[in-house]
């Protein structure tokens, strides 16, 4: 870790301003979330936890079995989710370049979890198949 901390030296200024301006724009991905709401007039489909998800990046993830048995990303917040990926890779880029195994750790697991996470949005669509099936009948 302290060969790649002394090769990103030279970034670390930016590195870290990046990682800040990230952090800042983060609280506003929930907006997102908030203009779908108001859309669909309804908050079906929508829990607490996506909202939470900045507290507790891993949130999405209770959901899993629900995912996989549906094959739908249906419920999971993607701009919230896609906004920590960035944040999360920020800091553990900025935690290496400090060389703080702390900061390290804690954006390691992190990054990895929004990962797993951005990875469910490829396997499974955002909308279950019925769905979608509905919908071309209804046009």
């Amino acid at each position: 870790m302290e060969a790649l901390s002394n090769i990103l030296q030279p970034y670390k200024s930016i590195v870290g301003t990046v990682a800040a301006v990230v952090t800042i724009g983060q609280m506003f991905s929930g907006s997102f979330l908030c203009y779908d709401i108001y859309k669909q007039r309804s908050t079906k489909g929508i829990g607490i936890m996506p909202f939470a998800g900045g507290l507790i990046i891993s949130a999405p993830l209770l959901d899993l079995k629900t995912i996989i048995k549906n094959k739908s990303t249906e419920g999971m917040p993607f701009p919230i989710i896609f906004s920590g990926s960035i944040v999360t890779f920020m800091w553990l880029l900025y935690g290496i370049i400090l060389n703080n195994s702390i900061l390290v750790l804690q954006n390691s697991v992190a990054f990895s979890l929004c990962t797993v996470q951005l990875a469910l949005f490829v396997i499974y669509p955002s909308k279950p198949k019925e769905e979608k099936k509905k919908a071309k009948k209804a046009d």
